[in-house]
């Protein structure tokens, strides 16, 4: 990524995606237009607006990470809920 939230401190960020990922990705890849074009506060919104949709209590991305990291951590340690955070 060139555009995230350690670029201005001259940081690398890598996303490592799975060949099915990287397939689909391909196919919607064009020229060099952005790919994902989705500000954090747009993606809170839709989060939200599924969750009212779908009658559910409303929850963030963040418990989304969060929920996740913690199953990875129970299943293989922390270091591993560390290295994918």
């Amino acid at each position: 990524l060139e555009d995230h939230k350690n670029a201005h401190r001259g940081l690398e960020r890598t996303l490592a995606l799975g060949p099915k990922a990287q397939a689909i990705l391909q196919r919607r890849m064009v020229d060099d237009e952005p790919l994902f074009n989705i500000r954090r506060d747009s993606f809170s919104g839709a989060v939200g607006l599924a969750c009212r949709k779908a009658g559910v209590p409303r929850f963030t991305p963040y418990a989304m990470r969060h929920t996740r990291l913690t199953a990875v951590r129970d299943a293989l340690g922390i270091e591993a809920a560390q290295a994918i955070a």
